[in-house]
């Protein structure tokens, strides 16, 4: 394990607050432990107070970058949050084929409302 170095009176504030961080998580900490869990507060507060006014869309793609870089991670992540009830995913939605919709067929056979461009720059039904 690592160790840190704060000046006395940051250190003063951390032992005088562990009275109220035990009292609010109903558990005894060490000074060390005190320590630990105020970093990930912290560090979560970071990514709160950064992700806080991100649009939804910037989020999405944001977790598509995180997948593309860390797959593993990123879907065992995804799966964690399904099996805890925190994302919710319409089944019907997630089994719709990739790609484009498939072309129309019309009674006779041919593609319905599918066209080309001729020479003459005119659409032409295929």
């Amino acid at each position: 394990m690592s160790s840190v170095s704060v000046d006395d009176d940051l250190l003063d504030r951390v032992r005088a607050c562990k009275p109220l961080v035990e009292n609010v998580i109903e558990e005894e900490l060490s000074v060390d432990e005190l320590v630990a869990f105020l970093l990930v507060r912290a560090l979560d507060t970071l990514l709160l107070d950064l992700l806080n006014g991100v649009d939804q869309p910037t989020l999405v793609r944001s977790f598509q970058l995180i997948a593309a870089q860390h797959p593993t991670e990123m879907y065992e992540f995804a799966v964690g949050m399904l099996k805890a009830g925190a994302a919710r995913v319409d089944p019907d939605t997630f089994r719709q084929p990739l790609g484009f919709a498939a072309r129309p067929v019309a009674p006779d056979g041919d593609r319905v409302g599918v066209e080309r461009l001729g020479t003459g720059g005119a659409a032409e039904p295929l």
